[in-house]
């Protein structure tokens, strides 16, 4: 390489041409995929919001209450103060099942959403999936049981699908949130081993709802993103030349060093010939 870039120095500029016409054209490619995405970010209402409940049947060491909800919900919670120690909490869901999971209470500090991956790198639900869930009175005395209705809903409130045009994206969401509208009835049992005084205990039950909101593209800034592929490209461009220009100059150097090498031989040569014997 070194000899072919000392003997043709156009090998050179034929690399940096072919170099910044690489840049031009990905740079475009970044720019124009920046204007033009294919993808759409929406956002739901994501309300939580407190459910009545209706004190049913109260048996031997049983309270019984009941519930009903309509919407597109994912997460429900159920509290419980005032339960006796060695108590239970059991909630039935009336037609639908749903997820459950003992490390989901400690959600809010982002330990556990019961969505994970699996071998194959595919988002799954991890959590239990039943009618009938129950709990038990932690050390404060408080019981909480945590579910999931539906987890195709955007937990957060926000997600993301790719689509050929905005009204395609929000039809779609629109019909995310219609599939997951449901009415669901519970069925709430408070157990000990006595008589429970409803008065004692303090029942609460709220659910996530969610609605469409908007939708809009998701967008790029082409001056920022043209910029750091523009640095991208010339850093890869710099050590592709690098080596190359090493060559070149080092060969460079090399050749007027043997010339000087000669011309000052020729210059000694010349002063022994004009001598005199």
């Amino acid at each position: 390489m070194q000899k072919s870039i000392a003997r043709n120095p156009n090998m050179l500029r034929t690399l940096i041409g072919l170099g910044l016409t690489l840049i031009i054209v990905l740079g475009y490619a970044v720019y124009s995929a920046s204007l033009d995405s294919e993808y759409y970010l929406y956002t739901t209402s994501n309300e939580e919001v407190d459910v009545q409940l209706e004190q049913q049947d109260q048996g031997d060491g049983t309270v019984v209450f009941t519930a009903e909800v309509t919407g597109a919900f994912t997460w429900v919670n159920f509290s419980v103060e005032g339960l006796p120690a060695g108590g239970e909490l059991e909630v039935t869901s009336g037609g639908q099942r749903w997820w459950s999971h003992p490390a989901l209470v400690e959600w809010k500090s982002g330990i556990f959403n019961c969505l994970a991956p699996d071998d194959d790198f595919e988002i799954v639900n991890t959590c239990d999936l039943s009618y009938t869930h129950s709990a038990t009175p932690d050390d404060e005395g408080l019981t909480r049981l945590r579910g999931l209705l539906d987890d195709e809903l955007p937990l957060s409130g926000m997600g993301s699908l790719r689509a050929v045009n905005e009204t395609v994206a929000q039809e779609e969401v629109e019909q995310m949130i219609a599939a997951a509208d449901s009415t669901v009835t519970w069925r709430i049992v408070l157990r000990a081993e006595h008589d429970i005084d409803p008065a004692d205990v303090t029942v609460t039950m709220t659910v996530v709802e969610h609605d469409f909101v908007n939708i809009e593209p998701f967008k790029l800034d082409p001056v920022t993103e043209g910029f750091w592929s523009l640095t991208a490209l010339l850093g890869c461009l710099f050590l592709v030349l690098l080596l190359p220009m090493g060559f070149y100059y080092g060969s460079r150097l090399k050749e007027k060093a043997e010339a000087r090498g000669r011309d000052a031989a020729l210059a000694e040569e010349s002063e022994h010939v004009g001598e005199p014997a």
